[in-house]
């Protein structure tokens, strides 16, 4: 039996009705998509400026620690070239001159002092080679010759390293520091200090 008008319109509402219902859900549904996905790129933009702002720490971390690296090798460039021409300037090598730097530190004698003690030595040591001097009969009476067994000049710093040797082994104070001054002079007391840390200090 076919159905009158108002069945029709009511089956009709009805249907648009279901459809609408249907509409609305899937509406419901992406709108909550959205807001899930819009919450999801929240957190990921806290995480990413956290991260962001670690980023920028660790930056900053290292571009003073390159820095600092950078001032102190500069630094220590500059106190190498500085030994190196010291070194030049007293006619010994920049390994002897370190060795002695930290024997003298441990001393209580600054390397300024222990340079000044060294070149008197040296520049004596010179004139006991012409055999004139104040520290020619010093040397001789400590036992030590200024050639070697071939009849040539023995170095300084070989020199040098007998006398501080021999010196150490004086037992008598005041002959020590008769000896210590007869070679270095105004720094004797500060370099019979160095001879009394021994050859253990020096290796």
């Amino acid at each position: 039996m076919a159905k009158n008008t108002y069945e029709l319109i009511f089956t009709a509402v009805d249907n648009t009705s279901k459809s609408v219902k249907r509409i609305e859900g899937s509406v419901e549904r992406l709108n909550q998509k959205t807001k899930n996905a819009n919450s999801a790129l929240s957190k990921i933009g806290a995480i990413g400026g956290k991260a962001a702002g670690m980023l920028g720490k660790l930056a900053i971390a290292g571009t003073a620690a390159a820095g600092a690296f950078a001032f102190l090798a500069q630094r220590n460039l500059a106190a190498l070239d500085a030994l190196g021409k010291t070194a030049g300037k007293l006619g010994v090598s920049t390994n002897f001159l370190s060795e002695y730097a930290e024997v003298a530190k441990e001393a209580g004698l600054e390397q300024t002092q222990f340079n000044v003690g060294l070149q008197r030595f040296l520049r004596r040591l010179g004139e006991a080679q012409k055999g004139t001097g104040t520290l020619l009969k010093p040397l001789k009476e400590l036992g030590i010759s200024v050639k070697d067994s071939n009849g040539n000049f023995k170095s300084g710093t070989d020199v040098f390293e007998e006398y501080i040797g021999s010196l150490a082994g004086v037992s008598n104070e005041s002959a020590k520091l008769r000896l210590a001054f007869a070679a270095f002079d105004t720094e004797g007391v500060a370099f019979v200090n160095v001879a009394n840390l021994g050859a253990d200090a020096i290796a």
